[in-house]
């Protein structure tokens, strides 16, 4: 356990994948070393700076917050795209042998070639590491410490990006104060921050200036909100989407025990766990944890009905009915959303006729 913690604590202090997707010409001002990073960055934790890039600068620029990004059609959704490549190898051969995919997203098929080289014999190292040696130091001290600190960072932005923004705005990207949080959202933002190098404090900041180093950000975050509390209108500040679906229901909750906090903590283990799944290309939306995260007990001091009915209303406000007969091609996370939203309408109606029937039949 000593080993897999300081396997955790160097993921966090040393990546510079994030980073380099944002300065791809010049990151450390040594040209061998920013090499060396593009070449080893799918080998040392499994994500890929050169094929990432286009994944990250798309949600910089395009249909941030994360219920525009459902529309996007410049957007690609983990299955399509993975974050990490541990469990779908194969897909950057495939990436690799189509030309004009490459040539659209700007990806770099000699760096690219490079990069799967090296990746296939580290998979080939850890697979004979377990068979032949019956050892399991690649798996258990850099794959997963590597994914763990992955789905963290990812679910940290999926919070920070729980707005309904299209832009580049700090509605899209929520900014967030930890010492202020209230409730149990609290401690689900503590622990994806203790994993995530705090990524809920430092990530909406972030996208208002990239180049700026994270760890200045952490330091400095409280300057940076009330700068942007008082010079910004709109601001999103410590609430997510569930917040605003389901205030009339988290009003009304009592103020959590220590067993709620327990209960919590695990359900926030158990977010990240499945969100490692979901950034390794499985058809999971990260966000669909998000109700858990802010207060499991919503589920307890709300009937199913009065919950779908405010998904459905919230969805209504945003004209959700006819962006989704728009779009001829849904992506995967929007088909999800675009179901549940269908079936809740089916059922709203159906017990709406249900009601009424039995108003009717009730004697005066």
């Amino acid at each position: 356990m000593p080993l897999f913690v300081a396997a955790v604590w160097v993921m966090q202090h040393v990546s510079v994948v994030h980073m380099r997707a944002h300065s791809p010409r010049n990151l450390t001002g040594v040209r061998l070393f920013d090499r060396i990073i593009d070449v080893m960055g799918l080998v040392s934790c499994g994500v890929s700076t050169n094929v990432f890039k286009r994944r990250h600068l798309a949600a910089h620029y395009n249909d941030v917050g994360n219920l525009s990004r459902l529309f996007s059609t410049v957007w690609l959704t983990f299955d399509d795209l993975p974050a990490s490549y541990y469990l779908k190898p194969y897909l950057l051969v495939k990436f690799l042998c189509d030309k004009e995919f490459c040539k659209n997203e700007k990806i770099d098929r000699r760096l690219l070639l490079l990069e799967t080289l090296f990746f296939y014999a580290y998979y080939a190292v850890m697979i004979c590491e377990i068979v032949v040696f019956h050892s399991y130091f690649i798996l258990a001290f850099n794959m997963l410490p590597g994914l763990l600190i992955a789905a963290s960072q990812i679910l940290g932005a999926i919070i920070v990006h729980s707005g309904i923004d299209k832009r580049n705005s700090f509605d899209s990207n929520g900014i967030f104060d930890p010492k202020k949080l209230t409730g149990l959202f609290a401690v689900s933002a503590w622990f994806n921050g203790l994993l995530s190098g705090r990524f809920v404090v430092n990530h909406g900041i972030h996208h208002a200036y990239p180049p700026l180093p994270l760890t200045i950000i952490n330091a400095e975050y409280e300057h940076f909100n009330q700068h942007i509390l008082a010079n910004y209108d709109n601001v999103r500040f410590n609430q997510v989407l569930t917040h605003r679906m389901h205030g009339n229901i988290l009003a009304r909750l009592p103020e959590p025990t220590w067993l709620d906090r327990g209960v919590t903590l695990m359900l926030a283990a158990f977010a990240h766990l499945c969100v490692t799944l979901t950034i390794m290309g499985l058809p999971l939306p990260p966000n669909v944890f998000e109700r858990l995260l802010v207060d499991y007990r919503l589920y307890f001091y709300s009937t199913r009905r009065e919950r779908r009915e405010n998904f459905v209303r919230f969805l209504d406000g945003q004209r959700f009915a006819e962006r989704w007969a728009e779009m001829a091609e849904p992506n995967t996370y929007l088909r999800f959303v675009g179901r549940r939203y269908e079936s809740y309408k089916a059922y709203l109606a159906k017990t709406a006729q249900q009601d009424s029937q039995a108003l009717a039949s009730t004697p005066t």
